[in-house]
């Protein structure tokens, strides 16, 4: 087999796992975060680009406090609505449902290395 036909048909098994119910679920739920908590999502991320900036002067930056306090309450704010919590629990059981796959294929490949054995016979 060629190389080439290799990478079509993992492009088949891509089309296949973005056609999977774990992965509409995940689109499905970042665009309801989107929608529903986008000032949440915009003041996390202003308050995150506020605290990389301050944190480079370290702790005598005059606003550190402030701008801390502020990210503390964006991200909390964030991480606890219920939209977020949505999206990161079916991220996590698409990730987990790769994973699953990557290690089966990991497991079938190694049997195909050439060590002592010739071929791919364990399948």
């Amino acid at each position: 087999m060629e190389s080439y036909e290799l990478i079509d048909l993992s492009y088949d098994v891509l089309d296949e796992l973005k056609n999977s119910k774990e992965y509409l679920n995940v689109t499905t739920s970042l665009n309801v975060l989107s929608q529903k908590a986008a000032f949440l999502i915009e003041e996390f991320k202003k308050s995150k680009a506020k605290y990389n900036s301050v944190t480079l002067y370290g702790k005598h930056h005059p606003d550190s406090k402030e701008v801390t306090l502020n990210f503390i309450q964006a991200k909390t704010a964030l991480y606890q609505n219920e939209y977020y919590k949505d999206y990161i629990k079916t991220l996590n059981l698409f990730n987990k449902k790769l994973n699953q796959f990557n290690s089966k294929l990991n497991e079938v490949a190694k049997d195909c290395f050439i060590n002592e054995k010739a071929t791919c016979e364990k399948r």
